[in-house]
């Protein structure tokens, strides 16, 4: 355990090795053999290159480091990992309980939680057999744990000692959107913000919602594979396939904490292609959780101006102070997305942090033109704002979101696991 960040440089600031190769598949090398001396690990390193002719601006398929081991001695990591974790979040639940107030102790306090959930990804990274599996390890526990954490610390987020170790558990390691505890400083009460969509969303919700989104993505992939979709309708298709894909894997979470954890839990999407404006479409119908996260540990402690939440709450800060919340807050969230995006692919061109960051300032410009049109008392048609909406998230999130994943070969190794798991044949199978 006290040796983590050898390996983790080891895993984040390796070198970058590119193919040279040409596009030409018969161009292949034999895999490459090169000697790497290590704190923890001394062995060969073999870095495999393929390439993809259908690909235009393909750079190679990006480095997968395996250490020479065998099947069991991975899946030893993965158990070592998860029993840290398990170790990890008792201990941070234990001292929890004794109502520490938020700020530096209570974050000392959850320190081995954040640890266990940094060290998961990392240690048991190739224990995994596929890349979504890894994707999805690194960003349940690496990203949204620890940033449940962090919200808890000061005060704020869905994690609440007082409803019992194993709410405690499942709220901290299951991708869930819970309601909100607001746990203040110096005060024992609990108080909760209402839901914007006023109840948690029932069992037998969970259970359609998820069929529907499990079928469409099935249709699609099919669609996609057997290539009866082509062009710029593939890329449509793509986001139509993350957005099936998530809300399927998040829905299906939910249902196991539902009869399992005993929790309420709140829809993690209300119908994103209905979005009006771009505010409506992240802060109240995409990823939920994940903009309830961003807002605990980013944009409140910017607006309230105080990392631990205090007494009385302030919901509403400066122009000023909002604008620079608002541009942090997606600073932040593509910085993340791109420690997901350089993990898988071994490089970055930024373009994920790039199509984050720029949701800021585009917010702020659509606020601007909405408070003009209300002054010049200019009613402008819903339908209208929803196909500009949907256009320009559409176009930015293509050419910044999904062509980089798709050149770098992420959309077609996701695709080729999501095809595996849902048992669905090749074109040429």
């Amino acid at each position: 355990m006290l040796s983590i960040w050898p390996l983790y440089k080891y895993i984040v600031f390796v070198p970058v090795v590119r193919s040279q190769t040409s596009l030409d598949p018969q161009c292949i090398p034999p895999p490459k053999v090169l000697r790497w001396d290590l704190p923890l690990l001394s062995s060969e390193v073999v870095i495999n290159y393929s390439t993809d002719a259908a690909v235009a601006r393909r750079r190679g398929t990006p480095p997968v480091f395996v250490w020479p081991a065998d099947a069991g001695a991975m899946h030893r990591r993965v158990f070592e990992a998860f029993v840290w974790l398990v170790i990890g979040t008792l201990f941070t639940y234990r001292l929890s309980v004794r109502k520490k107030a938020p700020g530096g102790r209570r974050l000392l306090t959850c320190l081995p939680a954040m640890l266990a959930c940094t060290f998961l990804p990392i240690w048991s990274w190739n224990g995994w057999e596929t890349l979504t599996s890894k994707l999805l390890v690194l960003t349940i526990w690496g990203w949204w744990s620890n940033f449940k954490l962090l919200a808890f610390s000061c005060g704020r987020g869905p994690l609440d000692p007082r409803k019992g170790a194993a709410a405690f558990v499942a709220t901290l390691w299951l991708p869930v959107n819970v309601e909100d505890a607001e746990t203040t400083s110096g005060n024992s009460t609990r108080k909760r913000r209402i839901s914007e969509l006023k109840k948690p969303i029932s069992a037998n919700e969970l259970w359609k919602n998820g069929a529907v989104k499990v079928v469409s993505l099935y249709t699609l992939l099919y669609l996609v594979e057997h290539g009866y979709l082509s062009g710029h309708v593939t890329l449509v298709a793509y986001v139509l396939m993350l957005y099936a894909f998530l809300g399927a894997v998040l829905d299906i979470v939910a249902l196991a904490a539902v009869y399992v954890g005993g929790l309420e839990v709140l829809p993690h999407f209300n119908q994103p292609y209905l979005s009006y404006s771009l505010a409506d479409f992240w802060g109240r119908r995409w990823n939920m959780m994940t903009a309830n996260l961003l807002k605990a540990v980013v944009y409140s402690p910017i607006v309230e101006g105080s990392f631990v939440r205090t007494l009385p709450l302030k919901r509403n800060g400066s122009p000023a102070r909002m604008a620079m919340a608002v541009c942090a807050t997606f600073v932040v969230s593509g910085i993340m997305h791109e420690i997901v995006y350089v993990s898988a692919a071994g490089h970055t061109d930024f373009e994920w942090f790039l199509f984050f960051t720029a949701q800021g300032p585009l917010l702020l410009l659509e606020k601007a033109m909405q408070s003009s049109a209300k002054n010049g008392r200019t009613e402008w048609n819903k339908w209208f704002q929803t196909l500009v909406a949907q256009c320009i998230l559409l176009s930015l999130g293509i050419k910044l979101f999904v062509r980089p994943a798709v050149r770098d070969g992420l959309v077609e190794q996701v695709q080729q696991d999501i095809m595996s798991g849902l048992h669905i044949r090749g074109a040429g199978s």
